[in-house]
């Protein structure tokens, strides 16, 4: 019978709290038991810490175990839980998505597609004067810039409804329309509705010119006109209007997997954080303001800024902050089409202009040091954000926020700052240090000379003990710098300056947030979260796996060559999991973050073999725990289990570096790459005219020199003060051997010494590419590789800038904060600025932002007032694939398959022996207990006592209808993932995506098994023997996967790989041997996985040709790997019994799957005597076959195409032999026969044999 632990479990909302009306507000009750809404007026009356902490209410468990636990006495009112549905904890891909304009993102209040049945007044549109203009101006602004053929189906369904009227769109004024949707504060004008409107305010910055130039002083420069939104209106636009899942209070979600075991604590979202439950206590205990006895909540703020290039070619550049809520889900801010997302402001930089005011200043003929420069952008971002936090902001963060909710309730509201994410460059620009100084951190103050030592006891105390605070210390520091500079006339980088800031790399600017937040102990650089995307992926990784093509460059140029070989064989995974590698993957070209993921995620396999022992299993062992670090830091949810383990694979990644650096890296004599010394000469050309003017003799680069006068081949201007503007970008590894190639082309050596780079604070890896990052060029790329939580590693060093991702304090999940929401965003502009005139962008930009959003208010209007057609606000569902089911095949029998002509055809092939008994055994205790189940429910029940399995079906009564199955294409796998949501594998086995994974018995260590879909088909069965007493020739519908079976090299438990550090091998049943082969359930699949070739030991056949045309087994490889780093779920289901969403892993393994029907078993236990049995049967088959394959091919009837069932071109197979010839075939089925009575002389019995196999006496059922 099927395994239990397989029963497919949907994801389910934690239990949501009762409903209860609020309560008047006058109302005071300080009864404890049972808990009361806190809509009531003692909630926050004289609370104590303490008692917040002591007292707290937990919700029951659902059915994964997961409850919420409530501090206090009293329960919330508003759940926003309740509202959440298997919709919304879904990502499945819906077939025809409605277009979502509803910032709330729920499924009630999303886009109508259709206004006709919508009975609302004109006015509701305003300024569209009817609802026909307002459904064309709607499709145009929102539907996006470039129409798709999506779009154009949207368009002919508005111009086909019968309400939509010509007439009226052509009365509209369009120009007006849009002109009043448009409107901002610089406009006349004012719109209807009291919005989060933009701002345009112009920015004044003062210049500092020092005592050398020729007009010292400090000056004050109109810098920009900066076009932003108040962020206080925009907390006002956001509570005011519906937000249902917007929560008030924090709780703990709690998991606990069964009654003996305690719960644990689960982390992902901010409103589940400790931080967020920190403010929250904080905010109560604080003294209320002067008569005010409302309910006090923390919003949580989390701001991304990024600078992109908006076009792929020319310098058309933005910079945007965007603005999310801590308070919502982030499975919902990740999505565009939520718009969670609030542009907040577009920062400006200094105008080129800016050099014609400052030579003014500084006089001719001298240069303008990049310090100054640097200084001036900092003095501009930093005035730009004191415009953002003004007098309105600093107010309600003091005082609060009094807003009217949604339901009726008056809150009072604290906005706090929770979390910035930025790449490093823009990170130290706002926490006002300086780039890759001698404390890079924004964070920390751990010396770069320390940074190499991540993961040791000494780097876990120095973090806690050296972390930034914006103490009075810092701040007077600062204030005297600037004292200095604008009273004394100081440079900004001389001497004095110096000394005061250098030695914790600060810089003399007065930092917004410490400006106008500290007073209120803020402290700034605790709002920087961690950057996977830039500081790893194409950070410390990328610097990695440079090293390692240097390396494998040193030992043979050909490993190039072979390791893109491989990387092109890789399979690909998922919709967009895993890509094809088509082009060079040494060569880095045009490579993104979400590609050097992917090379992490496959490169065991790779480098596999390509160096010798002992550095190929250090390196091996090294890409396991770096892949193995990533998979856990990218984590969507995290329990207390997983972050100890985060947290210890943090050490083993620094230790394996430290080998890395140790050992691997000085038995190679590397230089640098080709690609690299062609950047650095194009570097170096275009610095050849300024270097002419210096003097001679500074080691400056030069096209015809050889040799740096200094030995460094390094610009002068570059040794600066630290400063990141200057030394980034330049490799250090071995200046001291004065090897420089500046210029001339040649590679340079590159020895790797990870100490050196780190001691002096500079020289990283090389950059990204362009059309990598689209606003950084190299040199600021290389600088974005920061550390993860407490120091950055400018040094190239592998140790030093991939380690430094690795925290030494305790992780966290990154993915509620990651910078990739932020990058997703850059769509939006993107798409924006395409409507353009490509002059005065911002102000473009800032206007068709507001209409999009005004336009998506007035929908929200007309789904509140149109009630009565609330249903069909719904999203529409795709009625063929609902997430509720566990897999959907097609319905189709477009493309039938005879299985006696199949049988026929490929009845040389090994694949299809014994394939008709197979499937009879497979199918027969599937059909038991649909016949079972059909009996019961028709009050045909079994007698008292019997037991269904007691019942036995004579598999001789049970026939295929036309001897046919029905062959499909696609299969999609649903299935609940880690993090308890709803997720989709898609099946074809006619691609890569082939490979699915099943439980495994109790007799394998390993708790799973894979295998390799052949063909997906559906057979009609009909059973015509007595089933509880009764005949029933109903049809029944029955699918099944034809798969070859893989089998674990080393049967050792999913746990074992984590302590080893190796991939679980695998490998195909020998194709002899009968297990090799069998039928699948597909409720019995778990997922799809991702197998991957261990190239290093080689293909099975060299030429190509194997003994199975149908299994395809030419192109198999000798073993393969099970990659475990595939996706955060795969990785948790190799973390056995930790993914909360994996109900299979919890509970003593059963006894039996019968998920399969032939158990494969490793090739060494095969018997000979069974073999011998088989070869001598199918001896007399094929003298049969051959006779009858003549007959067969005279016959236009049954033929089918060779490699029909798994080709997939899509042809439709006849139906098999004649009427007659099928009628035969069925009675046969019917005939006693005994394979050992029959002397071979009837043509019938071995046309049956040759057909279908072995005969049903020779086959068990047991």
């Amino acid at each position: 019978m099927h395994d239990k632990r397989l029963k497919d479990i949907l994801p389910q909302p934690v239990i949501s709290l009762p409903s209860v009306p609020p309560p008047p507000a006058t109302s005071s009750s300080s009864s404890r038991a049972p808990p009361s809404p806190s809509g009531s007026a003692s909630q926050d009356i004289n609370l104590d810490a303490e008692a917040l902490l002591d007292e707290y209410t937990d919700t029951p468990r659902n059915v994964f175990g997961i409850f919420r636990r409530f501090y206090g006495s009293n329960l919330p009112i508003h759940d926003p839980e309740r509202s959440v549905t298997l919709l919304t904890l879904s990502d499945i891909p819906r077939a025809s998505p409605a277009q979502s304009t509803s910032s709330s993102a729920t499924p009630s209040s999303s886009s109508v597609s259709s206004l006709s049945q919508l009975l609302v007044p004109s006015s509701v549109f305003y300024p569209y004067p009817n609802k026909s203009s307002f459904a064309l101006g709607e499709w145009y602004w929102n539907g996006g810039a470039q129409k798709s053929q999506n779009e154009f189906k949207k368009l002919l369904d508005i111009l086909s409804e019968d309400t939509f009227s010509l007439e009226d769109v052509g009365k509209a004024n369009w120009l007006q329309i849009n002109r009043q949707l448009a409107v901002n504060e610089w406009d006349e004008g004012e719109w209807v509705d009291e919005d989060a409107g933009w701002r345009r305010q112009s920015v004044i910055i003062q210049v500092p010119f020092h005592r050398y130039t020729e007009n010292p002083g400090t000056r004050d420069y109109l810098a920009a006109n900066f076009y932003h939104r108040s962020i206080l209106s925009i907390i006002k636009d956001k509570l005011r209007n519906p937000h249902e899942r917007f929560h008030y209070e924090p709780f703990d979600l709690l998991w606990q997997p069964s009654d003996d075991v305690e719960p644990i604590q689960l982390h992902g979202e901010c409103y589940t954080s400790s931080s967020f439950k920190t403010a929250h206590m904080e905010l109560q205990r604080s003294p209320r303001e002067p008569g005010c006895l409302l309910p006090r909540v923390v919003v949580a703020l989390m701001f991304w800024s990024d600078a992109t290039h908006l076009t792929n070619f020319g310098n058309a550049k933005l910079w945007p902050l965007y603005m999310a809520y801590g308070n919502e889900s982030k499975y919902e801010r990740c999505r565009p089409s939520c718009n969670l997302l609030e542009h907040v402001a577009y920062f400006e930089r200094l105008p080129d202009e800016f050099k014609d005011f400052a030579t003014k200043y500084i006089g001719k003929g001298k240069k303008m040091d990049r310090d100054f420069i640097a200084h001036c952008q900092r003095e501009l971002t930093h005035e730009q954000w004191r415009l953002l936090l003004d007098d309105a902001f600093i107010h309600a963060y003091q005082h609060g926020l009094v807003v009217e909710c949604p339901d009726g309730l008056m809150r009072r509201f604290y906005p706090r700052i929770f979390t910035y994410s930025a790449d490093y460059p823009e990170k130290t620009l706002m926490a006002s240090i300086r780039q890759n100084g001698l404390c890079p951190c924004p964070r920390c103050k751990i010396p770069m000379a320390q940074a190499h030592l991540v993961g040791t006891k000494k780097d876990r105390k120095a973090r806690l003990n050296s972390m930034r605070i914006d103490d009075l210390k810092r701040q007077s520091a600062i204030s005297r710098s600037r004292d200095a500079v604008a009273s004394k006339n100081y440079a900004v980088n001389s001497a004095y300056v110096e000394h005061q800031l250098k030695a914790e790399s600060l810089v003399p600017t007065l930092n917004a947030f410490s400006d106008r937040l500290s007073k209120f102990g803020f402290n700034l650089f605790r709002m920087f979260a961690v950057d996977l995307m830039h500081e790893i992926e194409v950070g410390g990784w990328k610097n990695t796996l440079i090293h390692l093509f240097r390396i494998l460059e040193a030992v043979d140029p050909n490993l190039l060559h072979e390791l893109d070989k491989r990387f092109r064989q890789i399979p690909t995974f998922g919709r967009d999991t895993i890509r094809r590698f088509s082009s060079n993957v040494s060569e880095l070209k045009q490579m993104a973050a979400r590609n050097y993921e992917d090379f992490l995620q496959c490169a065991i396999p790779v480098f596999e073999g390509l160096l010798p022992e002992p550095h190929n299993s250090k390196i091996l062992r090294l890409l396991f725990h770096f892949a193995h670090w990533h998979g856990l830091a990218k984590l969507r949810m995290h329990s207390d289990k997983t972050l100890a383990i985060q947290d210890n694979e943090t050490t083993i990644l620094g230790n394996n570096f430290r080998v890395f650096q140790a050992e691997v890296c000085p038995s190679f004599q590397t230089r640098e790459l080709a690609r690299e010394a062609a950047a650095r000469n194009r570097r170096s050309q275009g610095q050849g005219s300024l270097t002419e003017r210096g003097k001679k003799g500074k080691g400056k680069y030069s096209v015809k020199a050889k040799d740096g006068a200094d030995g460094r081949g390094k610009p002068a201007e570059n040794e600066t003060n630290g400063d990141g503007a200057a030394g980034s970008g330049k490799f250090k590894e071995n200046d001291a051997n004065g090897d420089d190639a500046n210029g001339s082309g040649k590679p340079k050596e590159k020895q790797q010494n990870g100490s050196e780079g780190n001691a002096k604070g500079k020289g990283k890896g090389k950059g990204t590419n362009k059309g990598e990052k689209e606003n950084k060029n190299d040199e600021d790329k290389e600088a974005e590789a920061a550390n993860l939580s407490g120091s950055t590693a400018a040094g190239p060093a592998p140790t030093s800038s991939a380690s430094k991702g690795s925290s030494g304090r305790k992780p966290r999940s990154f993915t509620a904060l990651s910078s990739y929401k932020g990058e997703l965003e850059h769509r939006t502009p993107k798409g924006r600025y395409k409507r353009t005139s490509r002059k005065a962008v911002q102000k473009q930009l800032a206007q068709i932002e507001r209409r999009q959003a005004r336009i998506r208010r007035i929908r929200e209007k007309v789904c509140s007032q149109a009630s009565s057609t609330s249903a069909s606000a719904s999203a529409p569902e795709d009625g063929s694939i609902t997430p509720t089911e566990h897999h959907h095949i097609g319905v189709t029998e477009n493309f039938p398959q005879h299985i006696g002509a199949l049988l026929r055809m490929h009845a040389q092939d090994p694949a299809i022996e014994g394939f008709f008994q197979k499937l009879k055994f497979h199918l027969l205790p599937r059909l038991q207990e649909i016949l079972c189940a059909h009996a019961r429910a028709h009050a045909h029940s079994l007698a008292a006592g019997a037991e269904d399995n007691g019942m036995e079906l004579d598999p001789t009564r049970m026939y295929f209808k036309n001897d046919t199955m029905y062959r499909h294409n696609v299969m999609r796998i649903h299935y609940t993932t880690y993090d308890v949501r709803r997720a989709q594998d898609t099946i074809n086995p006619n691609t890569d995506h082939r490979d699915v994974m099943f439980l495994a018995d109790s007799t394998s260590h390993h708790q799973y098994r894979y295998a390799r879909i052949l063909g997906i088909y559906h057979v009609n069965v009909i059973y015509g023997g007595l089933v509880c007493g009764t005949v029933n020739y109903k049809v029944h519908r029955m699918e099944v996967l034809w798969v070859r079976w893989f089998e674990v090299v080393n049967d050792v438990a999913v746990g074992k790989g984590w302590t080893t550090g190796k991939l679980d091998r695998l490998r195909f049943v020998r194709i002899s041997h009968e297990g090799a082969f069998g039928f699948a359930d597909p409720n019995q699949v778990l997922r799809a996985c991702h197998i991957l070739p261990c190239f290093a030991e080689g293909q099975r056949h060299i030429d190509g040709k194997g003994l199975s045309h149908l299994a395809q087994d030419g192109k198999d490889w000798n073993v393969y790997y099970a990659n475990r780093f595939v996706d955060r779920d795969m990785l948790m289901r190799f973390h056995w019994g930790l993914g909360v969403g994996h109900m299979y892993t919890r509970g003593q393994r059963a006894t039996t799957a019968s998920a399969v029907t032939r158990q494969p078993v490793s090739s060494d236990d095969l018997e000979m005597d069974n073999l011998d049995d088989d070869l001598e049967v199918n001896e007399i088959n094929n003298s049969v076959i051959q006779d009858l394959q003549a007959s067969v091919n005279n016959d236009d009837h049954g033929v089918v195409d060779e490699g029909a069932p798994v080709n997939g071109e899509g042809e439709e197979g006849d139906g098999g032999d004649d009427d007659e010839g099928d009628n035969e075939q069925e009675g046969s089925l019917e005939d006693d026969l005994d394979w050992d009575d029959d002397d071979g002389d009837d043509i019938q019995d071995l046309e049956f044999n040759a057909m279908y196999g072995e005969t049903e006496d020779q086959f068990s059922y047991d």
